[in-house]
């Protein structure tokens, strides 16, 4: 058994409706983060986290609970199509569906596992094949072959890579020299 599952275990036999520690349990975002002139736009769970929650439901139901609970205003951003935006949408909260420049997808559309060969994409050329596929059909190409189809409401660069840098600056520049628009997320056209 893995950590992450471990985890859901957990939480599974405990069925508490509290929300997990990792979210404050009172007065909402007033008081997170601790700073008065900073206000949460949204939440994103991070690593094995996120994708833990993109797959199980009652994972995903908890962080939902949780953001709603702390601010229903929050944005919630999961895995395009995942039990995470699932139970964002069913909390009343609004969710941001994500997609990933330079990650390979499964016919089910999660992520391959990192530890899968080829789960990264490393190269600029085949990323903007991947993003623009993203942007043009809402579809993307999973590691078979198969095509899938994705809601696409925001993209996801890594900022772990050597080029990360590099990298976002020329996707940008191809994505604008498509004519598609790049703008934080929510706000106006």
């Amino acid at each position: 058994m893995t950590a992450s599952t471990s985890a859901a275990a957990n939480w599974r036999s405990s069925r508490r409706r509290s929300p997990p520690w990792w979210l404050p349990r009172s007065s909402g975002s007033r008081r997170w983060p601790p700073t008065k002139d900073v206000r949460l736009a949204h939440v994103k769970p991070h690593g094995a986290l996120y994708n833990l929650a993109a797959r199980d439901a009652d994972i995903a139901d908890a962080i939902a609970l949780a953001v709603r609970q702390a601010d229903p205003a929050l944005v919630l951003f999961g895995l395009s199509g995942s039990r995470l935006t699932e139970a964002g949408e069913r909390a009343g909260l609004r969710v941001a569906h994500e997609v990933f420049a330079e990650r390979r997808y499964e016919p089910d559309g999660r992520l391959t596992p990192r530890g899968e060969p080829g789960a990264v994409i490393e190269t600029l050329d085949d990323s903007l094949a991947q993003v623009r596929a993203l942007v043009a059909r809402g579809r993307v190409t999973a590691r078979n072959g198969e095509e899938v189809a994705v809601r696409a409401d925001t993209l996801c660069l890594h900022g772990d890579r050597p080029d990360a840098a590099t990298f976002a600056r020329a996707i940008r520049a191809a994505l604008e020299r498509d004519g598609v628009s790049i703008r934080a997320f929510g706000a106006p056209a």
